[in-house]
C-alpha cells in the first residue's frame, strides 16, 4: 500500500495548449476550404485586397469543359458498359490560367457501389485529329499545388454528386 505509483492523467498546460491549438487550426482549415462556410476567406480577401484562391490554398479557376467521345482519346468503345468499365467521361479542360488538361473519369460497378478513377494529363489537349498535343509552353512547370488541388476537387465534386444525382435521376430519367 505504501509503494503505490500514482499516474498523472491530465495533459498539463502545454498539452492542453496543443490540443486547443490543433482544434482551432482544424476549425480554420475547415472554414477556409469548405465551400459552404468560406465566408472567412472572402472577408479576409476583401479586407486586405487578396485573391481568395490564394487563401484557400486550393486554387479556383474558371474552366471550360469540352466533353469528348472516349474513342477520340483512343479508348475502345466496345468495353464501355461492361464489367471492366461502366462508363467513361472524357474532356479537354481549358482553364482561365492557361493550365489546360485532358480529363478522364472511369466509373465501374463494384460490390457495394461504384469505383471512380480519374486521370488528368496536365499541359495537354486532344486536337481535332484526335492526337494529344502538348500545350504547356517550354520552360513552364506545372505548379505543385495543381495535382493536389485536382485530388481535392474530385473528392468534393463526387461527394456533392453522390448527394444530388440519385434524386436528379429519379426526376429526369424519362426526359432524355
Amino acid at each position: 500500500m505504501g509503494n503505490e505509483t500514482r499516474i498523472k492523467n491530465d495533459f498539463g498546460s502545454k498539452g492542453w495548449s496543443m490540443i486547443i491549438f490543433c482544434m482551432l487550426m482544424y476549425y480554420n482549415f475547415a472554414a477556409w476550404t469548405a465551400d459552404g462556410i468560406n465566408i472567412f476567406t472572402q472577408g479576409y480577401a476583401k479586407a486586405y485586397g487578396w485573391d481568395p484562391s490564394v487563401l484557400l490554398g486550393l486554387g479556383r479557376d474558371v474552366i471550360q469543359i469540352n466533353f469528348k467521345n472516349p474513342a477520340d482519346l483512343g479508348y475502345e468503345a466496345d468495353k464501355i458498359g461492361t464489367n471492366t468499365c461502366g462508363t467513361i467521361v472524357c474532356a479537354n479542360c481549358i482553364s482561365e490560367n492557361k493550365l489546360n488538361a485532358v480529363m478522364t473519369h472511369f466509373v465501374r460497378e463494384v460490390e457495394g457501389g461504384v469505383e471512380l478513377r480519374s486521370r488528368f494529363w496536365i499541359g495537354y489537349q486532344i486536337d481535332e485529329n484526335k492526337n494529344p498535343v502538348k500545350v504547356l509552353p517550354e520552360g513552364v512547370t506545372i505548379p505543385e499545388l495543381a495535382p493536389k488541388s485536382l485530388i481535392n476537387h474530385c473528392a468534393k465534386e463526387f461527394a456533392h454528386l453522390a448527394k444530388i444525382l440519385p434524386s436528379l435521376f429519379e426526376e429526369e430519367k424519362l426526359n432524355f
